[in-house]
């Protein structure tokens, strides 16, 4: 992606009974490629490099929430070290239907000044250069 790698593997859909929406989490391991740490958080690193595509439908969905699985003190990717479980997660409607696998996009992204003003607003965005990958997607018994 530029500031971090992602391998992913699997994928699995979520309707809790309660919910009208369902959620899929797709699982990998993701590495730091830079100096600094990366907050899975902060400057929409994860908003604007993932994306999910529902083979049914064609819809895609953006808008990911990244999180590390293994339990650290810190939520952020430190540099230097060997990768690191993670989790994407993604929320889709109530008319997904699940098939057996998902496409998961990755872009590659660069940190650029997001400010229509100049104030260097600094976020990593997108660029046109991109990845798919088909994973494997389990649906989870409610």
């Amino acid at each position: 992606m530029g500031p971090m790698t992602i391998a992913v593997d699997r994928a699995v859909a979520n309707k809790p009974d309660f919910a009208d929406r369902w959620s899929v989490d797709v699982y990998g391991r993701c590495q730091n490629t830079t100096d600094e740490a990366l907050d899975p958080a902060a400057n929409r690193l994860a908003r604007n490099g993932f994306g999910l595509q529902d083979p049914r439908t064609m819809k895609v969905v953006g808008d990911a929430a990244l999180t590390f699985v293994e339990n650290t003190f810190s939520d952020a990717l430190n540099p230097g070290l060997p990768p690191r479980q993670c989790r994407l997660t993604f929320d889709l409607g109530p008319d997904f239907v699940p098939a057996n696998y998902v496409s998961v996009g990755v872009s590659q992204v660069e940190f650029i000044d997001s400010s229509i003003t100049g104030t260097k607003d600094m976020a990593w965005s997108a660029t046109r250069v991109g990845w798919r990958f088909n994973v494997p997607l389990t649906v989870q018994a409610r």
